[in-house]
């Protein structure tokens, strides 16, 4: 009976590792903001207000560690980002980009990055995962979906996945 626990125990987690993504997520809310909107948190470093120091969280800190830990989506329009649901055809275009195997190095910078693009990954209602996008600094920071994304990053990713986002439906 103990070896069957294992092979079972083996056999799920093997599969974790390959999830369909679009399959995975139902739902993708992609929350932007303008430099404009930014502007001001960039060049303040001192004296920032309550509200401020978590709006400069969440454009800066690589944060949330945890998925548990996730609770400012619920402020993020506050902040002045736009909410946009992503339509289900962008899915495979998407996926192609964060969750495939590709195997060419990644591309690193120097710049600081400011996640002015935010994608929300849900199944349903439950948040799945999380990504934190700086498109001018070609950075990104994942939450939940870090494992599967660990090719992103790559020649053109984040310009094409910027495409894909803003393109007409």
């Amino acid at each position: 009976m103990k070896y069957f626990t294992y092979l079972f125990l083996l056999i799920g987690l093997g599969s974790c590792s390959n999830l369909v993504w679009g399959t995975y997520y139902n739902k993708l809310e992609w929350y932007s903001i303008s430099l404009e909107k930014t502007a001001a948190i960039e060049k303040k470093e001192v004296g920032l207000s309550a509200k401020e120091k978590k709006f400069a969280q969440v454009l800066m800190a690589n944060q949330p560690k945890s998925l548990r830990k996730a609770d400012f989506i619920k402020a993020l329009e506050g902040f002045g980002f736009v909410k946009q649901q992503v339509p289900s055809k962008k899915f495979a275009g998407i996926n192609e980009l964060l969750f495939s195997e590709k195997s060419e190095g990644r591309r690193t910078t120097s710049c600081e990055p400011f996640y002015r693009d935010i994608l929300v990954f849900r199944r349903d209602a439950r948040l799945v995962g999380i990504a934190k996008i700086c498109f001018e600094c070609n950075k990104s920071y994942m939450v939940g979906i870090e494992h599967q994304t660990r090719n992103f990053g790559k020649k053109n990713d984040y310009e094409d996945l910027e495409k894909i986002l803003k393109a007409k439906p």
